[in-house]
C-alpha cells in the first residue's frame, strides 16, 4: 500500500523525535548524575574540613551512608530521578506524536487516510498503554524503597529540626566552640527536603503529561467523525481513565503527588510543636538524653 504524504511525514518525524529526544534526555541525566556527584564531593569534603576524621575504621565507613551527606539518600534520589525523567520524555513524545494528526482527525487528500489516521491513533493507544504498564512496575520495584525513603527522611528532619529549634542538643557547640559548624545541620535539612520534593515534581510532571492526551481527545466532535475513529476515541478514553488510578505511590501507602508536600509540611510543624510541648515529658527526656550521648561519642572519638 502506498503511504499518503502526511503519513511518510509523520514516520520521518518519529525518527527525527526519537533521535533528538534520546540525545536531549541523555544529557539531561548525565547533567542530573553530574550535579549529584559534584554536591557529594563539595559537602563531604567541606563536612571532612569542619569536622577533621581522627580515624577510619569499618564502623565508620558504615556510619558514612546514612549521615550527611546521605550517600544513600543520592543513590535512591538519582536512580529513582533517572527512570522518571525517562519515562517523562516518552510520555513527552507520545503527545507530540499525536499533536501530527490532522486537525479535527479528518482525512485530508493527498495526505492523510482515514486508515492511516486510525493505525497512528491505535498505535499510539498502544503505546500509552505499555507506558503505563511501565509506571506500575516502577511502582512495583520502587514503592517499598520508596516508602523507606519518605518515612525514615520525615522522621529525620522532624527529630533534628527539633533539636535544633529547641538548641539544646547541638553538641557541635559544646564540644568545638565554632558555632559556624551548625552550618552542616542546616545543609543536612535542605538537602533531605529538596530530595524529596525533586522526585515528587519527576512524578507530578509525568502525570501531568499522561493526562495531557485527555485534553486532545476531549477537544473533538465525534459526531462527525469515521466510525472507526470514534471507536478509538472512546477506548482511548476509557483506558485512560482506567489508568488514572495507578499512581505512582510508596508501596500503596500513600501517593507521591504535589498534595504530598503540603502533607509533609504540616505534619512536621505539627509534629515539631508537639516535641515542644512535650519536651518535659519522661519520653522526650529519654530521647533527649540518648540523643546527646550519641553526640558526645561521634565527636569525641570520631573527630
Amino acid at each position: 500500500m502506498l503511504l499518503s504524504k502526511g503519513y511518510k511525514y509523520v514516520i520521518y518525524y518519529i525518527h527525527i523525535l526519537y533521535s533528538s529526544y534520546s540525545c536531549k534526555y541523555f544529557l539531561k541525566n548525565l547533567a542530573l548524575l553530574l550535579n549529584h556527584l559534584l554536591y557529594y564531593l563539595l559537602h563531604y569534603h567541606f563536612q571532612v574540613y569542619l569536622f577533621p576524621i581522627k580515624s577510619v575504621d569499618i564502623n565508620s565507613l558504615a556510619t558514612n551512608l546514612f549521615t550527611p551527606p546521605y550517600i544513600m539518600d543520592i543513590i535512591v534520589t538519582i536512580t529513582s530521578c533517572f527512570f522518571l525523567q525517562n519515562l517523562y520524555a516518552r510520555f513527552q513524545s507520545l503527545n507530540d506524536l499525536w499533536k501530527c494528526l490532522p486537525p479535527g482527525l479528518v482525512a485530508v487528500p493527498g495526505q492523510w487516510t482515514n486508515i492511516e489516521i486510525l493505525v497512528l491513533m491505535e498505535n499510539t493507544r498502544l503505546m500509552h498503554s505499555e507506558l503505563c504498564e511501565l509506571l506500575k512496575k516502577f511502582t512495583l520495584g520502587y514503592g517499598l524503597l520508596l516508602l523507606g525513603f519518605y518515612t525514615f527522611s520525615f522522621i529525620t528532619m522532624l527529630i533534628g529540626i527539633y533539636f535544633f529549634v529547641n538548641d539544646e542538643l547541638l553538641a557541635i557547640n559544646q564540644y568545638s566552640g565554632k558555632n559556624y559548624r551548625i552550618v552542616i545541620p542546616i545543609l543536612a535539612y535542605i538537602q533531605i527536603f529538596a530530595f524529596l520534593v525533586s522526585i515528587i515534581i519527576f512524578v507530578s510532571s509525568i502525570n501531568e503529561k499522561r493526562m495531557k492526551i485527555m485534553s486532545y481527545l476531549r477537544s473533538y466532535q465525534i459526531s462527525n467523525l469515521h466510525p472507526d475513529i470514534k471507536r478509538q476515541i472512546k477506548m482511548f478514553m476509557q483506558q485512560i481513565s482506567a489508568n488514572d488510578l495507578d499512581q505512582i505511590s510508596a508501596f500503596g501507602f500513600f501517593d507521591i503527588d504535589l498534595t504530598l508536600v503540603t502533607s509533609m509540611l504540616v505534619l512536621l510543624m505539627t509534629g515539631i510543636s508537639t516535641m515542644i510541648q512535650m519536651k518535659d515529658h519522661p519520653i522526650i527526656l529519654q530521647l533527649n538524653h540518648e540523643t546527646k550521648s550519641f553526640l558526645t561519642k561521634v565527636f569525641k572519638d570520631k573527630f
